[in-house]
């Protein structure tokens, strides 16, 4: 049955994130015969350890009660809870405005009765002294660099209190602050009568608009801006040229004295920013899409660090009355997954900023759909309309998720008089068990070893364009304390998309006894979303999950789900060979189990859980074991190789100890090289071997033997067979360390797989086959029968491809599925094709 062969993995998962070590119940034969129990429109299945019963009641088909008698407490799913519940995938279609939408954001930048006086212009195109007060950061003056002492004079057109300034400089393709010109080291004054007195003086920020507040407020006609220090690229010509992107002076009110009102002018401020990367809020709403915002992330930055929400305030300006209903958002440039792209938001207007994001002000939440929202690399508008007109002062863009970690980005955000939708939600449909009619229930013996089984068929229903149907097993074994339950699906409709199973559905009441594992931190080069996947959740002291180690199993909201996510249509499973000879998909198996605990002891949980886990896995032994790598990395060759084996071999004998269960060859085998121009010389040619013969550079398109194994593995295999140990290889799928990329690109010219993220894709169904097949061959060839696969997918691999809700498809030059929330989909794929490569491996040592 190859379902049950990978439950292996899937326990394997399960086990590794708890880490929890506790003493082992034996389960075994000493909780009874499975049983069966029907009455009326009640049918029960147990036995002296768990219980279940199901509701039949009007052709309906529930669980009403499950019960854990080793812990005596039970589980009454509340209202909203189903047995199973498939989504059909509502795929996204951007649609766009048959006109303009009108943006209610003053135009043409600042109004502005203040004039500009500078001391030079550098000849080069778009340079104009006029850009550094017109209200746009991504225009710019900058001085001549032949000599120092340049300066810039902005006269208001009479007399104006200053109580602040705000320097911006120029910023090169979104990120690059250090353009010639950038000051460092400023001093400004302020007119006063025929002199000019200085009002301060200091250092501005590295990065980003710098704010400066005077000591005191000034009266005064005009404002002098000069350097002492400022940067060039040319260190010769530092602290000669200075530049301005904008420059504003604001009263005590915080309103700019330039402008004609205070309501020509947006301003936007965010509670997180990071320097250096992006230009800072102002580039929301600076009408270029190639200016960007981004979050902070690292200590160079100011505010909240790697937090969610990230708040983003814009003030249009006191007396502001223009109405809008629909808001805009751009992400930054690349892709959908770039970093900090924003994938869900809420929207708040207010009169009053200090209320602003009070829960009365809240106009919607959104979830930010990407679909046709890139132009190559470009960046589209995406549109969401309010129900509501708003014309309030300020408006609050609350960022609650974003693209690959707890920050937040984009280029653009922009308010329209028009009410209007990019991406309007499609009608999801699918199968949800309360809405099925129940045909048939029938109880039977199961054949593989003693237990029953309880066959629930639903009548067909619609899905998609077409009607389908659903067959719902429920199976126990005898001494077990957990029971399985998995669906049998067949559909006519072979283009409709599944979204997710929901292999249970069962929504809590307060006072049940619960645990989800925490989705707040991730490990190393993967996020929280994707880490977590594969746990249990508890309730009452019963464990619920998957047998699928990449099942999004948790308890949100009182609703506590086995979720699988897929995005597949039939004509993807009969691809993928998931489908049976008669045409069905059978889902992966969820597993609800029983425990010595009522919830409120964790450790017995936990002991109870392992005894499932240890009743389904593959042994996996320990090995006393010898790794190359320990005393050579990858300098290893044949001679070196078969010395350490013979050293350590030797030295326990000699010492009375017992021989070694493993000798393992570690990297430094593989040649990495892909031309003759590549790593020659220094530890690069020591880890990839001598130039020359048909081993010098990589010639197979996969991972390929060098010149320092011109035998392969065959006398270090020899050599340990004789010792009567067992041997074993290291291969890193992702292609290793420290050549990963360059073995990437050799096995995507070579057809045999793709490149992602700087690394192997390890999802192209190519790549695994190939890598099936050289394992199973080197199993026969050289006796393997231990393996270090070290490093699979990453963040990099998963980043590279579109994600987010609505969002699926096949890449047809990777060869892999990609999309849904966090990549689910591509994840799905990805493990589901190494699962069948981990049994074949299996079946492999046991021929």
């Amino acid at each position: 049955m190859r379902r049950g062969r990978f439950a292996v993995a899937a326990a394997v998962a399960m086990v590794g994130v708890l880490g929890f070590s506790a003493p082992v119940f034996a389960a075994g034969s000493g909780y009874g015969a499975v049983t069966v129990k029907q009455g009326g429109d009640s049918i029960t299945i147990g036995n002296g350890a768990l219980s279940r019963t199901f509701s039949t009641a009007g052709n309906k088909l529930k669980t009403t009660e499950i019960n854990n008698i080793l812990g005596g407490s039970k589980l009454a799913p509340q209202d909203g809870s189903e047995e199973f519940y498939i989504e059909q995938l509502a795929e996204s279609t951007r649609v766009e405005p048959d006109k303009a939408l009108t943006s209610v954001k003053p135009q043409g930048g600042a109004v502005s009765r203040a004039t500009v006086e500078v001391s030079s212009t550098m000849q080069e195109e778009g340079n104009a002294a006029a850009n550094a007060i017109d209200g746009n950061p991504a225009t710019y003056w900058c001085s001549v660099d032949t000599a120092g002492g340049q300066w810039l004079v902005v006269n208001f057109g009479g007399e104006k209190t200053v109580k602040s300034f705000e320097y911006t400089p120029r910023v090169a393709n979104g990120n690059n602050w250090d353009c010639t010109g950038r000051i460092k080291k400023y001093v400004l004054e302020y007119k006063k009568g025929d002199q000019w007195v200085e009002a301060s003086k200091g250092d501005f920020n590295a990065s980003g608009k710098t704010t400066v507040e005077l000591k005191d407020a000034v009266k005064t006609t005009a404002l002098r801006l000069k350097a002492t220090e400022s940067h060039h690229w040319d260190a010769n010509k530092a602290n000669t040229a200075i530049n301005v992107a904008e420059f504003d002076a604001k009263n005590a009110a915080g309103e700019s004295v330039l402008t004609s009102t205070a309501a020509a002018n947006w301003t936007a401020e965010a509670n997180s920013v990071q320097n250096g990367d992006g230009g800072g809020a102002a580039a929301l709403i600076d009408g270029n899409f190639d200016t960007y915002f981004h979050s902070r992330y690292n200590e160079n930055g100011t505010g909240n660090q790697s937090k969610m929400p990230v708040d983003i305030t814009i003030d249009r300006g006191q007396g502001a009355s223009s109405s809008f209903q629909t808001v805009g958002y751009a992400g930054r440039k690349g892709s959908a997954a770039s970093n900090g792209n924003v994938k869900k938001f809420e929207l708040y207007v207010s009169n009053d900023k200090a209320k602003l994001y009070e829960a009365a002000n809240k106009k919607g939440s959104f979830k930010v759909d990407y679909a046709g929202a890139y132009d190559g690399q470009t960046p589209k508008m995406i549109y969401f309309g309010l129900n509501e007109a708003q014309n309030g002062r300020y408006v609050g863009f609350r960022v609650t998720e974003g693209a690959n970690g707890n920050f937040a980005a984009g280029s653009e955000i922009d308010l329209y008089a028009e009410k209007f939708t990019s991406v309007p939600e499609g009608e999801a449909k699918g199968f949800v068990s309360s809405k099925l009619e129940l045909q048939k229930t029938e109880v039977s013996d199961t054949a593989d070893k003693p237990g029953k089984m309880i066959t629930f068929t639903f009548a067909p229903a619609q899905f998609g364009n077409g009607n389908g149907t659903v067959v719902e097993k429920v199976v126990m074994y005898d001494g077990d304390h957990f029971m399985r339950k998995f669906l049998e699906v067949k559909l006519e409709d072979k283009t409709a998309r599944i979204n997710f199973i929901d292999g249970e559905h069962l929504v809590t009441k307060e006072g049940d006894k619960t645990w989800s594992i925490p989705k707040n931190s991730g490990v190393v080069a993967m996020d929280a979303a994707k880490a977590t996947l594969g746990q249990p959740i508890y309730i009452n002291g019963m464990f619920v999950g998957s047998e699928f180690p990449e099942t999004d199993t948790q308890i949100a909201d009182g609703l506590g789900r086995s979720r699988y996510w897929t995005g597949k249509n039939f004509e993807d499973f009969k691809r993928d060979n998931q489908l049976t000879t008669d045409g069905k998909y059978v889902s992966w198996q969820t597993v609800c189990g029983a425990t010595h605990s009522d919830g409120s002891d964790m450790n017995l949980i936990q002991s109870d859980f392992f005894a499932y886990i240890t009743s389904i896995s593959k042994p996996s032994e320990f090995r006393i074991q010898y790794n190359s790598w320990f005393d050579n990395m990858m300098f290893i060759d044949d001679e070196n190789i078969i010395e350490s084996f013979q050293a350590v071999d030797k030295h326990l004998s000699e010492t009375g100890v017992r021989p070694l269960e493993s000798y393992v060859v570690d990297d430094g085998w593989n040649q990495y090289r892909q031309t003759e121009s590549q790593y020659t010389s220094g530890d690069d040619l020591r880890r990839n071997g001598p130039l020359g013969g048909k081993l010098g550079v990589n010639t197979e398109g996969f991972w390929q033997f060098n010149n320092k194994f011109p035998e392969g593995l065959t006398p270090s295999s020899e050599l340990v067979n004789k010792l009567g140990s067992n041997f074993g290889v290291w291969i890193g799928p992702r292609g290793g360390y420290n050549y990963n990329g360059n073995l990437a690109n050799i096995i995507q010219a070579a057809g045999k797989g793709s490149a992602a993220g700087g690394s192997i894709d390890v999802a192209d169904q190519r790549y695994v086959d190939n890598f099936s097949d050289m394992a199973v061959k080197w199993m026969e060839d050289y006796g393997v029968n231990y393996w270090k696969w070290d490093g699979f997918a990453d963040g990099g691999q998963y980043g590279t491809f579109a994600s987010g809700d609505g969002v699926v498809g096949y890449d047809e030059n990777h060869h892999h599925m990609y999309g849904g929330p966090h990549g689910y989909f591509h994840a799905t794929d990805l493990w589901e094709k190494w699962i069948v490569l981990f049994e074949r491996v299996w079946d492999t040592a046991d021929a």
